[in-house]
């Protein structure tokens, strides 16, 4: 006979394997890796709430660093069984996000129960890795998308990935299927066929703008006031940016350059149907430059002060104004890419920006970087350094010369 405590220890431990198997394994979600020296993230906003069905690579939150916004993706099917956070908390690295009741076919080989409290746990994908698998091919592929590639017997190698370091998306995979992969120099010239958008202001909005602005006066004798703001995610990023630059010694050099003939190539293109803007043409100009000059492609550590590593991949930084403010992503890699190729990184990053899917690999990992703040004006720019980076170039505005009568 078995004592009355032995019974209804029994009796519970016989209840939760029937809930367990009934529902299936619960398992922990945590914050992915999001690039080296960040530690936590702000929970912007969940698209997700308890009870809900997920499916592998399905949105669970957008979530902001100092450095970047990006969004975190479910690695299983499943339901979401408990949320931790709300938005606008904090979670670090490595801390558990969510526990997701996963689908037994996402069980993958895990029989044991995992329980969100079990901080020792190992078996967790990350996003991380998930970015970073690769096939045996040599492709990188989520097992999702290696999945869908198999389930329609398609050759993994005749898929064009289009994200982060040539990844293979669900998207290329579609597109695959539906269209066929296009070359680059097809898509701009389709993109350019398409008829533009003219601004061309009416009557009413010539007045409107030539209107006198009129302002409310308030009494000489009303009090002061004024609002203290507290600063989103990229402001304090943006923040700690340009004052760890004060500690960089600068020097400046300024210089006029002569773009008549890249003007009249570029206008050239145009009328063939190539949609191309100046800048590819001055990152892979850059470029060219830092194969006579490698020393300027090189990162600093102050915490070494008698060396410096020199990079042979020209990871080149630029500056995207975005909603959440100002993102610096990278293009990879310029050395050994086209104009073409060039031209369609930015359209994809300023567009995964816009979007707030800037993925960690895109921010980190760049060498130099490049600011063209000659769209909103301004001939000479004294630009700061981005650490731990030791140069920048900042593109000022585009002057039309025209030349004296003798």
């Amino acid at each position: 006979m078995l004592s009355h405590s032995k019974q209804l220890f029994y009796q519970k431990k016989a209840l939760f394997n029937t809930v367990f198997y009934s529902f299936g394994q619960i398992k922990p979600f945590k914050l992915p890796d999001l690039g080296e020296k960040i530690k936590d993230a702000t929970i912007k906003k969940w698209y997700v709430k308890e009870g809900d069905r997920v499916q592998e690579l399905d949105t669970l939150a957008d979530v902001a660093t100092d450095k970047l916004f990006t969004q975190i993706p479910s690695s299983y099917n499943g339901k979401i069984h408990k949320r931790y956070f709300q938005e606008e908390e904090a979670c670090e690295v490595g801390q558990v996000l969510l526990d997701i009741e996963v689908d037994e076919e996402s069980s993958e080989t895990s029989t044991a129960p995992t329980s969100s409290h079990q901080q020792t746990s190992t078996t967790t994908t990350t996003t991380e890795q998930q970015i970073t698998s690769a096939t045996s091919s040599g492709k990188l592929a989520t097992p999702a998308v290696r999945g869908l590639i198999k389930e329609n017997k398609l050759n993994i190698n005749d898929i064009k990935g289009t994200g982060p370091e040539g990844r293979i998306t669900k998207e290329d995979v579609l597109n695959h299927m539906g269209k066929g992969v296009q070359p680059p120099l097809e898509s701009f010239r389709k993109e350019a066929a398409k008829p533009a958008e003219q601004n061309i202001p009416t009557q009413k909005e010539t007045t409107q703008r030539q209107a006198p602005v009129t302002r409310a006066v308030t009494s000489i004798d009303a009090p002061t006031s004024k609002q203290t703001k507290k600063m989103n995610d990229f402001q304090k990023g943006m923040q700690k940016t340009m004052t760890s630059a004060t500690e960089i010694p600068h020097f400046s050099f300024k210089d006029e350059f002569d773009i008549t003939e890249l003007t009249n190539l570029r206008n050239n293109l145009k009328k063939s149907g190539v949609k191309l803007t100046f800048m590819p043409f001055f990152i892979k100009s850059f470029s060219l430059a830092l194969l006579d000059f490698p020393m300027m492609n090189s990162t600093y550590d102050s915490s070494k002060p008698f060396e410096y590593t020199v990079w042979d991949n020209h990871n080149i930084t630029i500056a995207i104004d975005t909603p959440n403010g100002l993102a610096v992503p990278n293009v990879k890699n310029c050395q050994a890419k086209t104009i073409y190729e060039i031209q369609a990184d930015l359209e994809r990053l300023r567009k995964d920006a816009e979007a707030g899917r800037i993925s960690p690999k895109d921010i980190f990992d760049g060498t130099i970087s490049i600011s063209n703040i000659g769209n909103i004006g301004g001939t000479y720019l004294s630009p700061v350094i981005l650490q731990p980076q030791v140069a920048i170039v900042a593109l000022g505005k585009t002057l039309l010369v025209r030349p004296q009568s003798a």
